[in-house]
């Protein structure tokens, strides 16, 4: 994945340079572009995949942690319970 992050990042800067070089709208940088948008749409593939495996590893209570945390600080959860109870 760091390779791909790589090779992402080389071929966005050539973009860049071919832009100023060539102009915006010259097909080197429209084609550079669109080798650019596969390569971002492999990668988000991929970091989505890992995501998910990630998360089908836990299983019970575990897999609910994320959603229940509750951030440090002074909070009275009683007081809260009772006025959404009213």
């Amino acid at each position: 994945m760091e390779n791909l992050r790589c090779k992402i990042e080389c071929l966005r800067q050539r973009m860049h340079v071919t832009a100023l070089e060539k102009g915006i709208s010259h097909p080197e940088v429209l084609m550079i572009s669109c080798k650019l948008d596969e390569m971002l749409n492999e990668f988000y593939k991929m970091s989505l995949a890992e995501k998910t495996a990630r998360y089908d590893k836990w299983s019970g209570p575990e897999r609910y942690k994320l959603h229940f945390c509750i951030p440090p600080g002074n909070y009275r959860i009683d007081r809260m319970v009772e006025q959404t109870a009213v």
